[in-house]
């Protein structure tokens, strides 16, 4: 382990198997970025772990270990992670993430993510009823508005290759487009690709059976993010009301089943 100081934030780099030491400095000047833009803003994380794993196996091992010695549940499938299972905010990064062209908005999202949702709190959510789908619709809320509050407080932090670079993911990588929202994960995702469009107040590029299925999903994070942005509170505290809306959609999808 090694000790960097990014202004006013600590943070304490763990290396698993074989990583140049330059993929870690290029990992550290993105998390620099963000923790300079925070600082401005008279925030910052204080302290941050970063993991940096010379393969996602590495990682996948050690996030599972961790989510069984912790008592919850991981998706370990995304390129680049945040999680604050401990009470700190731990960023994970594998060597591959480096030949990706989203490498620097994905660990500038998850960066301001250990900025804003670095404490337990984040990860205790009510199910709007007791069920799986309950559940599921609490997890997908939780997740959507955290991007919401990511991507808003990009905007207002003046971050505008996070956004343009996430923007792009979506519609390259995940082909946002091509979307049939005829799944839960489907729905999960088009719900959090459009909120990189809804921080900025634009409209998401959505197809029409996305649209009309988390209409008023979406309006509830377009109406929140204004409000965050006037300074009227965040949409964090709205998650529950975003929990319920996911309900409603998952419930109208298995009715088409």
């Amino acid at each position: 382990m090694r000790l960097a100081r990014l202004g006013s934030t600590r943070v304490a780099v763990y290396t698993h198997g074989s990583v140049p030491g330059s993929f870690v400095e290029e990992c550290l000047g993105v998390l620099r970025e963000v923790y300079l833009a925070a600082e401005g803003r008279g925030e910052h994380p204080g302290f941050v772990e970063l993991h940096v794993y010379g393969d996602r196996g590495l990682l996948r091992a050690f996030l599972s270990e961790e989510a069984s010695r912790l008592g919850v549940s991981v998706d370990a499938e995304f390129v680049v992670m945040h999680e604050a299972w401990t009470g700190v905010p731990r960023i994970h990064v594998p060597l591959e993430a480096r030949g990706s062209r989203w490498f620097r908005p994905l660990l500038g999202h998850e960066a301001v993510h250990s900025v804003l949702h670095g404490s337990l709190a984040y990860y205790v959510v009510e199910a709007p009823e007791p069920s799986r789908r309950g559940l599921l619709a609490a997890y997908a809320a939780a997740a959507t508005v955290k991007d919401l509050e990511v991507h808003t407080w990009a905007a207002m932090a003046g971050l505008r290759w996070l956004l343009e670079g996430m923007r792009a993911y979506w519609l390259r990588e995940a082909r946002l487009g091509e979307m049939a929202c005829s799944s839960l994960e489907e729905l999960f995702d088009a719900a959090r690709a459009a909120t990189a469009w809804i921080a900025e107040d634009l409209e998401p590029p959505l197809p029409r059976r996305c649209r009309v299925a988390l209409e008023p999903l979406l309006g509830l994070l377009r109406s929140a993010a204004r409000e965050w942005l006037e300074g009227r509170g965040r949409p964090w505290e709205r998650v529950g009301e975003a929990a319920r809306l996911f309900l409603e959609a998952l419930a109208a999808l298995e009715a088409e089943a």
